[in-house]
């Protein structure tokens, strides 16, 4: 209560930042002291390429999803167990076990590399597939005798080292705890929002480059981009003419500011 007191003195609306109280009360206790009111200094502070971090979510939404369906697959999962090295008999070393699932709940940094490095092995998920077909529905050729394409994780381990599995945990793990918690793991989430910000700053930077800097630079590039004169850009027609006005970025980096631009979320960004 004390806390929710503070948060109204400062004007602060308590209803939506009580999960936040939740978070940093991380032994439940009812209170939050400064060593756990100190993990803010850390929070979001990205170890890994915000890039990476997408790429890991959408490959996690391919095969289950959700992120939380992911991490829920992920807590039940037990490596296979490690083979004992010549002359030891059947124990292996400490060292050689292989990570098993957690009685907490939590993930620990060599069960998050073990998972994701056997989802890649293995044939894909339910979602997965589905994703699949849909693609091939939408008018994707594919010939029998070529290459099966790589699924998302397939790409994305092809992609990473050790060093990439141990900044991209510690971005998930801002506490620097043995294991992630679930809470943790959706932080997953804001890398997607934390990149499409840098692509919309970029995207500014460019137009100034570009256009110059006047107060009337965004009405004019906006005039610019509504090629239809409808007064409204869908997110295809912001695409479609951000590439045709010279835009380096994919059309994928573009979506991803559209969504940014479009505050009340109908599909349309005005002037």
């Amino acid at each position: 209560h004390a806390f929710e007191d503070s948060m109204r003195k400062q004007g602060l609306p308590v209803d939506e930042i009580l999960s936040d109280f939740a978070y940093l009360d991380r032994d439940s206790d009812g209170q939050v002291s400064a060593q756990e009111l100190a993990t803010l200094l850390q929070y979001g502070s990205i170890r890994a390429p915000p890039e990476l971090l997408h790429e890991l979510r959408e490959a996690l939404v391919q095969e289950f999803g959700t992120p939380y369906e992911a991490f829920e697959a992920m807590q039940k999962h037990t490596a296979p167990a490690a083979a004992a090295p010549p002359g030891k008999g059947n124990k292996a070393k400490d060292k050689d076990k292989a990570p098993e699932a957690s009685p907490t709940g939590g993930v620990s940094r060599a069960t998050f590399e073990s998972f994701l490095r056997q989802l890649g092995q293995v044939e894909g998920t339910a979602a997965a597939a589905a994703a699949a077909e849909e693609e091939k529905d939408l008018g994707s050729s594919v010939n029998s005798r070529s290459q099966p394409k790589l699924r998302l994780i397939q790409e994305w381990l092809l992609k990473v080292n050790d060093e990439d599995f141990e900044a991209v945990f510690a971005s998930l793990n801002p506490q620097e705890k043995t294991e992630i918690s679930s809470e943790d793991f959706m932080s997953i989430n804001l890398n997607t929002a934390v990149l499409a910000v840098r692509r919309l700053d970029h995207f500014q930077s460019w137009i100034r480059e570009q256009f110059g800097v006047s107060q009337d630079v965004y009405r004019t590039v906006y005039k610019a981009l509504d090629t239809g004169k409808a007064g409204v850009l869908t997110r295809s027609a912001f695409v479609n003419a951000a590439q045709a006005l010279g835009y380096p970025l994919d059309a994928k980096c573009i979506s991803s500011m559209f969504s940014l631009l479009d505050r009340n979320f109908d599909g349309e960004v005005t002037a």
